[in-house]
């Protein structure tokens, strides 16, 4: 409500006027009425319920202020709109779910992007290799792209994006971030994201999501993350399918008879995905066993968007515990992200021999690279306390303070 008692005397008739107005305004809101949310200096609202609004409501009920709607991008996968508010600039909407805003879209991008690029060996250390090769799924709105191609050791960048119209939008309502698809260094590719990285992996794709209805009574209800760890696997596709996460044997027939990878391994991958619809498929076992079979062997890291460890800690939690199955590493790390629900949220970063404080990291190369003071949100410090999670989170898979006093004993500052 916007009644502050401060603004009311404080004899009785103050009093008394205060609890009318209250009493007035609380009737208002029950009975549809408007209320608006002061913020910001310079008159710019975050939120504000009126007409010629945007409501977002995944979780709790909040109201954007639009200034402006801009004509609706036909899609032939999903809902989009785009429209832009004088407090958060434009706002890209996917399904009616919030995908960017102008305001605070480099938390989200820098995070994904520059963790785990900061990890990569440097040139020395990259025998026969030109340089660092990154694919990333999803991200059609180039902001992840857009992060990872200031890492000037990036030669080669992969982004596969199903929805053509995600892009198009992109480059006429955010062409700063669209501005990256003209880079030599990158591919686009239009593809089911799942099926292009199992064909890479050279195996035969098959979409295990179909397959939820048949399993619905195992699956449960709740988040399509959790539901995904309880899919069977019906197909591993050619050549097995095991990997070499911890309850794996690395030296599994299986394994030895997978047929050669269509191109060179991925130094690292970045699903940039929305968390339903088409992405459903991405959400399986086989995914996530052929995106550890197209990476780089122990050096090769996987990042994901999760959920919000404030109010999803069990998705946050059971997709941590089904990544370790796969991977040797995995481990959630945290963002400030106030225009997703709960303004917490975090990904999750996977390796065979990466872990996250016990792999040092060269931050002179890294502030070398002549972007550093630019960004936004990430930063030396934001990155090593990002992996350090509230105590209901992560369980048996915390990180622990002695690794950080080794990681940063071996980092060169």
């Amino acid at each position: 409500m916007r009644l502050n008692a401060r603004d009311f005397s404080p004899e009785w008739s103050g009093a008394m006027r205060y609890m009318e107005e209250a009493v007035s305004e609380a009737a208002r809101l029950f009975s549809g009425g408007t209320s608006v949310c002061y913020a910001s200096k310079g008159g710019a609202r975050p939120f504000s319920e009126h007409d010629g609004s945007f409501e977002d409501l995944s979780r709790i009920s909040v109201t954007y202020e639009v200034e402006e709607w801009y004509p609706k991008p036909a899609s032939q996968f999903q809902d989009l709109e785009v429209f832009r508010s004088k407090f958060f600039g434009k706002v890209l909407v996917i399904d009616d779910e919030i995908m960017i805003t102008e305001r605070d879209e480099t938390h989200y991008h820098e995070m994904l992007a520059h963790v785990p690029l900061a990890y990569t060996p440097d040139a020395a250390h990259r025998p026969n290799r030109e340089g660092l090769r990154v694919l990333i799924i999803g991200g059609g709105d180039g902001g992840t792209l857009t992060q990872v191609l200031q890492h000037n050791d990036v030669t080669h960048v992969t982004i596969i994006e199903l929805d053509p119209a995600v892009v198009a939008a992109s480059r006429e309502h955010f062409p700063h971030l669209a501005a990256a698809y003209d880079d030599p260094r990158v591919t686009l590719r239009h593809e089911n994201g799942a099926k292009w990285i199992a064909e890479y992996a050279g195996r035969e794709y098959f979409d295990d999501s179909e397959l939820d209805v048949a399993f619905d009574g195992v699956l449960g209800v709740g988040d399509e993350r959790v539901r995904a760890t309880r899919r069977p696997v019906m197909n591993r596709g050619i050549g097995g399918g095991r990997g070499r996460g911890r309850d794996r044997d690395p030296s599994d027939a299986d394994a030895d008879a997978a047929p050669p990878l269509l191109g060179p391994a991925f130094d690292v991958m970045l699903v940039d995905s929305t968390d339903f619809g088409v992405a459903k498929p991405l959400f399986t076992r086989s995914f996530y066993e052929n995106a550890h079979r197209i990476l780089a062997p122990d050096t090769g890291i996987l990042c994901f968007n999760v959920e919000s460890p404030s109010w999803a800690e069990t998705t946050v939690t059971t997709v941590t515990q089904f990544l370790s199955t796969i991977f040797r590493h995995a481990y959630p790390y945290q963002l400030h992200m106030p225009t997703y629900s709960s303004g917490h949220y975090s990904f999750l970063l996977a390796s065979d021999g990466v872990h996250p404080y016990r792999q040092a990291i060269d931050w002179t190369r890294f502030r070398g690279k002549g972007f550093a003071e630019s960004l936004q949100y990430y930063s030396p410090e934001i990155h090593v306390g990002a992996f350090a999670l509230p105590n209901r989170i992560g369980g048996s898979s915390r990180i622990r303070l002695e690794d950080l006093h080794g990681s940063l004993g071996r980092s060169t500052l």
